[in-house]
């Protein structure tokens, strides 16, 4: 759910569903909004088929393909969706509204690649995690990019010319 709440009256105006599957998702969902559209994005992964204990558990080892979804802002009524990789870890608009990046923290990908041949899509390592650019409106994917292993984060510069990827399994920044 996401709960909304009145500052000036210091008062809760309400508390919204959000998700794809009420019982499979995980929370709370990283999210960006554009205020001028009046349309809050949020991205969905689902859990791993085993639970782990300790603060991550599984963390980035789910084999379904996660959701992106684009809600109002007016009574956060779901508005549009896509699929995207598994494991989405975050995502943020461009500096321009133009576009969303959702990227990916597929753990999966490093821990069970058996060191066969790689994906057709994979960057210089095959283990590398997707980031994935859509279409801000419509939400069709773009481009796929596999910048490195564990993306987590990230931003854009804000003339939109450079993407910036965390790269946790490589503990340095990718720089798209």
């Amino acid at each position: 759910t996401i709960t909304v709440v009145d500052l000036a009256g210091h008062r809760r105006v309400g508390v919204y569903p959000l998700g794809i599957d009420p019982l499979a998702n995980g929370g709370p969902p990283p999210r960006a909004k554009d205020a001028a559209r009046r349309v809050l994005y949020t991205v969905y992964a689902y859990p791993p088929p085993e639970l782990s204990v300790g603060p991550h558990g599984n963390h980035g080892a789910s084999n379904q393909l996660g959701g992106v979804v684009a809600h109002s802002l007016d009574d956060l009524r779901p508005l549009s969706r896509a699929d995207v990789e598994s494991n989405p870890g975050d995502l943020f608009l461009t500096p321009d509204k133009s576009k969303i990046v959702v990227t990916h923290f597929e753990l999966t990908r490093v821990l069970r690649w058996d060191g066969g041949v790689p994906a057709p899509d994979a960057g210089s390592d095959p283990r590398s995690s997707a980031g994935t650019v859509h279409d801000a409106r419509t939400l069709q994917r773009l481009g796929t990019v596999r910048p490195c292993l564990a993306a987590h984060g990230g931003a854009v510069a804000p003339n939109n010319r450079w993407l910036f990827v965390a790269c946790n399994g490589e503990d340095s920044v990718a720089v798209i």
